[in-house]
C-alpha cells in the first residue's frame, strides 16, 4: 500500500469569499467531493488524498505570519496562512491578494496517515495543494478546468452533464472524465493514462 492510500479520512473547515471547489487530490485521480458557492462558510467533510505539490513555504520574521505560494483558479498567488488550531486539525485559512485591492479567503484541513499507521495532521502544503487542480463553475454558468497554469472553458463540451478531455501539463499528457456529481458541483478524475480510448477524449490547448 502506498502512502497517498493511506490517507483514510479529513476534514475541511471552510470560508470562501469566492466559488471554489475542493477536492480529492491524488497524481492518478481526483474526485470532487462538494462545490462550495460564496455565501456558504460551514463545516464540511472531506476526504484528501494530497500527491505532489510544488509550494514554496516560508515563515516571517518572529514567525508570526505563515506565507505559502498556493494555485487559485489558474494563477499563483501568495496567501497567508492562519486560522488553524495548534495541532493543525482545525485546518487552515489561506488569504490572498484578489486583484482588485481587496482579499480573498479559502481553506480546508484534515489528517493522513504515516507508513506506521500512526495519524497527523494535514501540513498546510499539503492542504494548499487541493486547490491545483480543480472544476468549477463561474459566476456567468461557464465551466471550467483549472490546472495549475492551465485553464480551460469546456462548458461547450459538456454532454449529460460530462465530458472527456485531455491536455499537456509539465510535458505530459492528462486526462479528465467529468461529470456533474448531482450536489451543484463537478465530480472527476485526473489520471497519466485514458479511461478506455485516448480517441475519447477532446484535446485542449
Amino acid at each position: 500500500m502506498t502512502n497517498h492510500e493511506k490517507y483514510k479520512r479529513a476534514f475541511s473547515v471552510l470560508h470562501a469569499s469566492q466559488s471554489i471547489s475542493l477536492e480529492e487530490v491524488n497524481m492518478e485521480k481526483h474526485t470532487v467531493k462538494f462545490h462550495l458557492r460564496p455565501a456558504l462558510a460551514a463545516a464540511l467533510a472531506a476526504a484528501l488524498l494530497v500527491g505532489g505539490m510544488g509550494a514554496a513555504y516560508a515563515a516571517d520574521v518572529g514567525g508570526i505570519r505563515e506565507k505559502l505560494q498556493i494555485w487559485i483558479n489558474g494563477k499563483q498567488v501568495e496567501a497567508e496562512v492562519g486560522g488553524y488550531t495548534e495541532d493543525g486539525t482545525g485546518g487552515y485559512t489561506f488569504t490572498y491578494s484578489d486583484g482588485e485591492g481587496g482579499s480573498a479567503t479559502v481553506g480546508g484541513g484534515g489528517v493522513a496517515f504515516d507508513n506506521n499507521g500512526v495519524e497527523y495532521p494535514l501540513s498546510p502544503e499539503e492542504v494548499a495543494g487541493q486547490f491545483d487542480c480543480i472544476v468549477d463553475t463561474a459566476e456567468d454558468g461557464r465551466v471550467y478546468i483549472y490546472d495549475h497554469d492551465k485553464t480551460f472553458d469546456i462548458t461547450d463540451l459538456l454532454a449529460d452533464g460530462a465530458c472527456k478531455v485531455s491536455f499537456e501539463v509539465e510535458g505530459q499528457q492528462v486526462y479528465y472524465d467529468i461529470e456533474d456529481n448531482g450536489g451543484g458541483g463537478w465530480a472527476f478524475s485526473r489520471s497519466a493514462k485514458p479511461q478506455g480510448q485516448a480517441e475519447d477524449y477532446t484535446k485542449l490547448g
